[in-house]
């Protein structure tokens, strides 16, 4: 009797627990989208124009025309960014801006998101972790790069959901969490320099050290992305040497 009243207890309080941080992150999500109208009203608009400006990124012609072909021969930059905004001018060549604007107004939800849950996950007490989340997406500085072309506010982004991937896989050990965190962690080196081979097997490696005895999912998790990012450096190493 009394483990049946303590269980439906227990349930009820994750019921509670979980309707709760639905609303809190309903809360955050809602000034974001308030934030973003207030902007838009005072005049803040996407910039676009580095695209054809900007050196980090291929000839405009060439995106349009040549796109697989320009992008195996680049080696300034990964290639992945390049492919969003070649395949943006292949099919939404009359409606570049609009397409720009939605894309990085959708990172910024996954964005804000991801920071209210990672807060969550890291102990932040609620109300300081809405103010804290709010006060960060509503920033001067976070609006400039949510409406700029370039890759800051896409790798921002995704670093932050890594975080809270490896924070879920690292607790729950469930392969999904490492899946994911493993993907986003690909994704960054495949679309800035910065962000290298090297930088991607640390992370691996800290992962292993971190989590030992999870080794089989953890290697399960990371053979594809890891393999993609290598597959990115041997691409070159092979076009510099046929040239």
């Amino acid at each position: 009797m009394y483990r049946e009243i303590n269980s439906a207890r227990g349930v009820t309080a994750l019921r509670e627990a979980k309707h709760s941080k639905a609303k809190q992150l309903a809360s955050v999500i809602t000034v974001f989208i308030l934030s973003r109208l207030i902007y838009y009203c005072v005049g803040i608009r996407f910039d676009a124009t580095p695209l054809a400006h900007f050196w980090q990124y291929i000839d405009i012609n060439l995106l349009s025309n040549n796109l697989l072909q320009s992008l195996y021969y680049l080696h300034s930059q990964p290639p992945l960014f390049n492919l969003f905004l070649g395949l943006a001018l292949k099919f939404f060549a009359n409606h570049l801006e609009l397409v720009f604007t939605v894309a990085y107004l959708l990172l910024g939800l996954l964005f804000t998101g991801s920071l209210y849950l990672l807060m969550h996950k890291l102990g932040v007490p609620d109300k300081l972790n809405i103010l804290l989340a709010a006060l960060y997406i509503i920033s001067p500085a976070v609006v400039l790069y949510e409406n700029i072309l370039f890759y800051t506010y896409p790798i921002v982004a995704l670093l932050c959901v890594s975080a809270l991937c490896l924070n879920n896989f690292l607790l729950t050990k469930r392969l999904k969490d490492g899946l994911i965190f493993f993907a986003c962690s690909s994704l960054i080196p495949l679309t800035i320099s910065m962000f290298h081979l090297l930088w991607f097997a640390l992370i691996l490696i800290l992962v292993f050290v971190c989590d030992r005895c999870n080794w089989k999912r953890i290697a399960l998790a990371c053979c594809i992305p890891l393999a993609l990012v290598f597959f990115l450096y041997f691409l070159n190493f092979a076009s510099d040497e046929f040239i």
